[in-house]
Formats: C-alpha cells, structure tokens, sequence
C-alpha cells in the first residue's frame, strides 16, 4: 500500500469560498442600501428637528426680547412725554377754559331763552370770569337776565337758572378730572412693567 501524504502547498491553503447564486449577491447588496438609506434618512430628519427646535428656541427669544424691547421703549416714551402733559393740563386747558366759558355760558343761555321764553334767567359767575362772560353775552331784550357774582365758584364755573330748569358748566371740573386721569394712569405704569 502507498503512503499518501498530505501536501502543503500555497494553492491548497487558499480555500475559495464557495460561490453564491447571483440573486443572493443582488438581494445583499439591495438590503445593505436600503440599510444605508434609512440610515441616512433618519439622520437627516433627526438633523432637521433639532434644526427647528433650534429655530424654534431662537424665534421665541427674538420676540422675547423685542416684547421687553417695546414695554421698555413705550414705559421711557410715556415717562418722557408725563412732563409735557402735566403741563398742558395744568396751565393750557385752564388758559382754552378761560377763553371758551364765555362762548359756552352764551350758547346756554341761548338755548334756556328758546326753550324757557318767558322765565327770568339767572346767571351765577366768578366775579374774575364776569367780564369775559358779558362780551359774549347779547340775550334778546325780551329775555330777562341777571348776572350775579358767586365766589363760591370757580372762574371756571357758571350756574344757570331758568325756571324750573337750568345748566352748570364746570370746565375747572373737567380739568380736574383730566388730571386725575393722567396722574392715576402714570400710576398703573409701574405695575404694567412688572407684568409686562
């Protein structure tokens, strides 16, 4: 019997692998894109969320921002125009009182002379507006009219009396309450940039 021994060649320690059927290839090499481009797409949506919550955050610190940017600009620009109107409640509208009680106290006694013809009409003044009153003044002779002075009222101020009727005008009144209304807006400032 022959001795058969093994040989130790460089071509047998080559083992070739054994071939696949060319489908097999083709549905590996399919899979292994699909895997690719899944992976590539989650990666570009998780890309994209993080880049709109990025943009998310950075819109919303803009308008934040700007919010506190326009409370802060309005508050300054209320607070620099508060010495302006101050001043024109406090010595303008007193000055346009003064020179519209006369015009007013004659529109009124006009309108009580039309609707009370016969009854004596009585007209109570600062004795400081008088005289700015009576050059308004040109009441039908027919209309019985007497100016009598109070200094219980204001120049600001006239009664009117006629009959049963009559009519006070209050223009220092009304100048009050305009800065009452402004010193109490001023005072809700404060408390509006606390909240704003």
């Amino acid at each position: 019997m022959a001795l058969r021994l093994e040989t130790f060649s460089v071509e047998d320690e080559w083992v070739k692998p054994p071939s696949a059927p060319a489908e097999a290839a083709e549905e590996a090499r399919l899979s292994a894109y699909d895997d690719g481009y899944a992976a590539g797409w989650e990666d570009a949506l998780a890309a994209r969320d993080d880049e709109a919550a990025r943009l998310r955050d950075a819109v919303g610190q803009t308008l934040q921002s700007l919010g506190f940017s326009y409370h802060e600009a309005r508050s300054h620009l209320l607070q620099a125009l508060r010495p302006l109107l101050e001043a024109m409640v406090a010595r303008l509208l007193p000055r346009l009182a003064a020179e519209a009680i006369g015009p007013m106290v004659a529109d009124v006694v006009m309108t009580l002379a039309a609707d009370c013809a016969d009854q004596p009409v009585t007209l109570r003044l600062h004795p400081a507006t008088r005289r700015a009153v009576e050059g308004y003044l040109t009441p039908p002779p027919s209309l019985p009219l007497t100016l009598t002075d109070d200094v219980g009222l204001t120049p600001g101020q006239a009664v009117l009396l006629a009959g049963p009727s009559g009519a006070r005008i209050d223009l220092d009144g009304a100048i009050a309450e305009i800065a009452a209304a402004l010193a109490a807006f001023y005072d809700l400032l404060p408390a509006e940039r606390r909240h704003g």
